[in-house]
C-alpha cells in the first residue's frame, strides 16, 4: 500500500506546477501540484481521487498525471499555503487593478450575495484575511493616512507591514468589512464594533472588528480568533511539568480564587481556557461570564456580557451564583462590585477563575485591595496567582538550539525574523498561611514577593532564562519582560 504524506514541514513545491491547475479546481478535487518532469504533472491527492478526476485534470493541464497520496487533513491548508505564497507579492497589485476596472465596479454594485466570489473587492478582502491567517496573525490593522492606507499584521506579538493600498481601495475594503460584520456602513462619526464568522481551508474563524474615526478616515482593527485554540492544554501553551502539576492540583480545590495576571496580549484568557479544559465538566457545573465569549467549550455554560441591556460582569456574576455553580470563570475583574462579589463567591464554596492587569503575581493582591476588597477577604479568598508573559520562540528551521540570537537569512518559515511562534513565561504564587498573614496584617508587595521567592517561587525572569538556556528563546526577548 502506498505510504501517505503525513507532514508538510519539509515539503517542496515547484511553483511552475501550480500554474497548470487553478486554485478552485485544486480545492474542489483536493489536489496539490508539486512538480513537472518529462511532460508529467505530479500531484499530491487524497483518497477521494478517482480515474474520472484524473481524466479531467489531464485535459485541464494538457499533461500526463502522476499521483502521491497525502493525508486529507493537511492537503487543504497546504493548497492554500503554496498557492497564496506563489501569488502573494503580485496578488494585491493585480486585485487592485481589477477593482479599478469600471465595469467590474458597476457589476459589484448589482450582484446578489451568492455571486460575489468573483468580484474583485470581495477577492481582495478575502485575500487580505486569508493572508493573515496563513501567517498566523492575531490581528489585522488597516490605517488610513493622507494619500495611502497601510495594512499591518500582528504576528507573534509584533506588527509587520503587509501592504500599502490607495485610498479609493481602502474605502471599498472598509465598506465591505462593515457589511460582513453587520455594522452601519454609512456611520463614520463614532467607533463601531462588529463580528463575523469566516471559513478558510475547512477551518472556522471568528473575527472581531473594531473601527475608530481618525482625521484621515476610519482605522480598522480585526482580531482573529482561531477555533482550534479552544482545545489548548497547559502543556501546549508552554507550562513546564512542575507548573502543570501545581495548576492541576489547584484546580481540584473546591473553593478559592485563582487569578491569571499580566498586561494586555499576554495570553491570560487562553490560559483560562486551558484551565477549563482540565476540569471534570461531567461532574461539575462550570459557568463563565465573558466579554466576549472567544471560544465555545462543550460541557460549559458560557455567558456573553451585553452592557446595552444591563448584563455586565457584576450582574452576570450575581445571577451565576444562583445557578449552583462549582466553578465560575470571570473574563476580567474590572470594578469594585465584581471584585467583592467574586471574592465572596470564592469564600462561600466556589472555585473562581479570573484575570487582572498587573505586572507580577504579588501586585494582583494590591490591585484587589485598591478595588475595595478588604485585606482579610483577599487573604481568605485567593489561593493562587499566575503572572505571565508571552515570548517569541527561536525559529527551529533557521536557528540551532543555542542561546545565540543570530539567524540565517531567507527563511520562509519565519519570514526572516528568526522567531516562529510564542511560548509562556510565568511565575506561580501559591498562597499559604504565611502569605495570608502578610496580606491581612502587614501587607506590602515587596514583603509578599520576598516571602514567595524564599518559599521557592520562580520569578518571570528566572523562568525566561531557563528557556534561553534550553535554546527556546533569546536573551533579548527575556530582557524585554
Amino acid at each position: 500500500m502506498e505510504e501517505k504524506i503525513l507532514d508538510t514541514a519539509n515539503l517542496k513545491v515547484n511553483n511552475e506546477a501550480l500554474k497548470y491547475i487553478p486554485l478552485n479546481i485544486a480545492l474542489t478535487y483536493e489536489v496539490l501540484p508539486y512538480n513537472i518532469k518529462n511532460n508529467k504533472l505530479y500531484l499530491f491527492v487524497t483518497d477521494k481521487f478517482t480515474a474520472s478526476i484524473e481524466e479531467e485534470l489531464r485535459f485541464i493541464s494538457g499533461m500526463e498525471i502522476e499521483t502521491k497520496r497525502m493525508n486529507k487533513d493537511i492537503i487543504s491548508p497546504s493548497i492554500h499555503k503554496f498557492y497564496y505564497k506563489e501569488h502573494e507579492n503580485k496578488g494585491m497589485g493585480d486585485l487592485i487593478e481589477q477593482v479599478r476596472n469600471k465595469s467590474e465596479l458597476k457589476r459589484y454594485g448589482s450582484q446578489e450575495k451568492g455571486a460575489l466570489e468573483g468580484i474583485p473587492i470581495v477577492k481582495i478582502t478575502d485575500y487580505l484575511i486569508t493572508s493573515a491567517i496563513l501567517k498566523k496573525a492575531s490581528d489585522i490593522h488597516i490605517e488610513p493616512f493622507k494619500e495611502e492606507a497601510v495594512i499591518r499584521f500582528r504576528v507573534d506579538g509584533i506588527l509587520y507591514e503587509f501592504s500599502m493600498i490607495p485610498m479609493d481601495i481602502y474605502y471599498q475594503i472598509l465598506r465591505r468589512i462593515k457589511v460582513l460584520a453587520f455594522m452601519d456602513a454609512a456611520e463614520k462619526r463614532i467607533p463601531q464594533d462588529g463580528k463575523l464568522k469566516y471559513k478558510f481551508a475547512k477551518e472556522n474563524y471568528d473575527l472581531r472588528v473594531s473601527t475608530l474615526p481618525t482625521v484621515n478616515g476610519e482605522k480598522i482593527a480585526i482580531r482573529i480568533l482561531y477555533g482550534k485554540h479552544n482545545k489548548n492544554t497547559l502543556n501546549s501553551l508552554g507550562f513546564d511539568e512542575e507548573g502543570i502539576e501545581s495548576i492541576k492540583r489547584i484546580l481540584n480545590y473546591s473553593r478559592g480564587m485563582v487569578i491569571v495576571t499580566g498586561p494586555t496580549g499576554s495570553g491570560k484568557t487562553t490560559t483560562l481556557y486551558a484551565m477549563l479544559n482540565e476540569l471534570d465538566k461531567v461532574h461539575k457545573n462550570v459557568i463563565t461570564v465573558e466579554e466576549p465569549v472567544e471560544y465555545s467549550i462543550d460541557g460549559i455554560s458560557q455567558v456573553n456580557v451585553n452592557n446595552k441591556v444591563g448584563l455586565t460582569f457584576y450582574t452576570g456574576l450575581k445571577s451565576i451564583i444562583r445557578q449552583d455553580p462549582d466553578v465560575i470563570m470571570i473574563g476580567e475583574i474590572r470594578d469594585e462590585e465584581t471584585a467583592e462579589t467574586a471574592v465572596r463567591a470564592a469564600i462561600t464554596g466556589h472555585l473562581v477563575l479570573s484575570t487582572l492587569h498587573t505586572k507580577d503575581a504579588p501586585s494582583s493582591i494590591l490591585r484587589l485591595i485598591d478595588m475595595g476588597v478588604p485585606k482579610y477577604l483577599a487573604a481568605d479568598a485567593v489561593t493562587a496567582v499566575i503572572a505571565q508573559r508571552l515570548v517569541r520562540k527561536l525559529c527551529p528551521y533557521c536557528n540551532s538550539k543555542s542561546i545565540k540570537t543570530e539567524y540565517k537569512k531567507e527563511c520562509n518559515r519565519c519570514n526572516n525574523t528568526g522567531f516562529l511562534g510564542r511560548t509562556i513565561v510565568y511565575e506561580l504564587m501559591e498562597i499559604d498561611n504565611k502569605h495570608k498573614e502578610i496580606i491581612s496584617k502587614d501587607f506590602s508587595v515587596e514583603r509578599l514577593r520576598n516571602y514567595s521567592l524564599e518559599k521557592g517561587m520562580k520569578s518571570l525572569k528566572n523562568c525566561g532564562l531557563k528557556l534561553v538556556r534550553k535554546g527556546i528563546t533569546s536573551l533579548e526577548e527575556i530582557e524585554s519582560l
